[in-house]
């Protein structure tokens, strides 16, 4: 229970980093998403450190899907908190494994398609595979491809004119790599 007071105090400070370097007009209130999380976690384990640290990670994720919605972009330094919160009860070789095995095939689909996957997805991508495993990362990126493929097909492809727009994927594979963290 010791970890929820330091999760919401965080939830806070991300609400006020969204609010002020985002320009928003209205405060996110990450914190309920928090409760959100926190509730899904403990039903799933009672392992202290991995609440802490799928709560962190949650909101990490959160927040680079407020960033890549709003603006197309996902901080560096949220990859890098993403990979430090992986180091928790880390297990190196499925760390290392988690790190590469979606990432490069991102970065190969980026160079064929001329920029169809942007860096920062990649990266997100990798930070996430450090954290979840290379299975994780895998179920993580179906998971996230089967909600966006449908969704932003359906709904913004087909109404818009201009078939080129490049869409934010992180809030997509950001759901999926949680559930896929709920999973393992």
């Amino acid at each position: 229970m010791w970890y929820l007071i330091p999760s919401f105090l965080l939830s806070i400070l991300f609400d006020f980093v969204l609010y002020h370097n985002l320009s928003m007009k209205q405060f996110p209130y990450t914190i309920i998403s928090a409760l959100f999380f926190y509730t899904m976690l403990i039903n799933k384990t009672d392992n202290p450190a991995m609440i802490a640290k799928g709560l962190v990670f949650a909101q990490l994720l959160l927040l680079a899907g407020f960033f890549d919605a709003l603006t197309h972009e996902i901080p560096d330094t949220l990859q890098v908190l993403i990979f430090i919160d992986g180091l928790i009860q880390i297990e190196p070789k499925q760390a290392f494994l988690g790190f590469f095995i979606v990432s490069v095939p991102l970065l190969v689909l980026a160079i064929i398609t001329g920029g169809g996957v942007g860096g920062g997805d990649i990266k997100l991508m990798a930070a996430c595979g450090w954290v979840l495993g290379p299975y994780g990362i895998v179920d993580g990126t179906i998971i996230g491809l089967l909600i966006l493929i449908p969704f932003f097909y359906l709904v913004f492809r087909r109404k818009s004119k201009d078939k080129t727009k490049m869409y934010a994927m992180a809030p997509c594979l950001g759901i999926g790599c949680f559930i896929a963290y709920l999973m393992s």
